[in-house]
């Protein structure tokens, strides 16, 4: 029984390395990269902040880069959630 297992488990091993890697969500790594940068300004966006309200606050702080900050978010949030939002 034990050299069953043994066996069993073996063949196992050689598999589970060669599992598909999960798809990357580019949107969402993006997104990350314009946070880290907001981050480096001073910005950092709180526990449970919405992208949305989050360029709002941004933007009250960064009034220059106002319209970049509302396009980028306005993307972020159409290819992460679609017509999910109502």
């Amino acid at each position: 029984m034990m050299g069953f297992v043994g066996i069993i488990t073996t063949i196992l091993s050689l598999f589970l390395p060669y599992q598909k890697p999960k798809p990357k969500d580019r949107t969402l790594i993006v997104y990350n990269q314009f946070l880290k940068k907001l981050a480096r300004a001073g910005l950092s966006k709180n526990p449970g902040e919405g992208a949305r309200d989050f360029a709002e606050r941004t933007k009250l702080n960064l009034p220059k880069q106002a319209a970049y900050i509302e396009e980028i978010t306005a993307v972020f949030i159409d290819q992460r959630y679609g017509s999910k939002l109502s």
